[in-house]
């Protein structure tokens, strides 16, 4: 596995592109001008791999990056929606789990999930920040 491929990958798969370079910009974007997008979108992508590891998903499919870009957004609606640290990032390990394993599941039936799982956790989010007035 080449993580380093993988990370940047994941933030190119946004734009359904998979291209190193293209990714480290969209990343450098995110990270200059929101900070807190950034760091959640590492953490975002850092348990994807952690997940990916522990479920044995294939090297290919991991280093496009395909893995991750649920994460990655993940990471950025968690900073957008959440104003406290503490529970942006926890929010953000959830739904990142939770993301990778619908995802993994719906790869194991062949169907296609896209964004899927990113749209659930973004919706949770919403409704939890709601419900709790954060």
């Amino acid at each position: 596995m080449n993580y380093l491929n993988a990370f940047f990958n994941s933030f190119s798969q946004v734009f359904l592109i998979e291209n190193r370079i293209f990714g480290l910009l969209i990343f450098a974007s995110i990270a200059i001008i929101q900070p807190r997008m950034g760091l959640y979108s590492i953490i975002g992508v850092a348990i994807c791999f952690l997940m990916a590891s522990l479920l044995g998903i294939e090297n290919s499919t991991f280093n496009a990056g395909i893995m991750g870009f649920n994460s990655v957004l993940i990471g950025v609606v968690a900073a957008v929606l959440l104003p406290k640290l503490d529970l942006a990032i926890l929010a953000t390990i959830i739904a990142s789990i939770a993301a990778i394993l619908i995802q993994y599941a719906a790869m194991k039936y062949k169907i296609p999930v896209y964004t899927g799982p990113f749209v659930l956790a973004a919706l949770a989010i919403f409704f939890l920040k709601s419900y709790f007035k954060f």
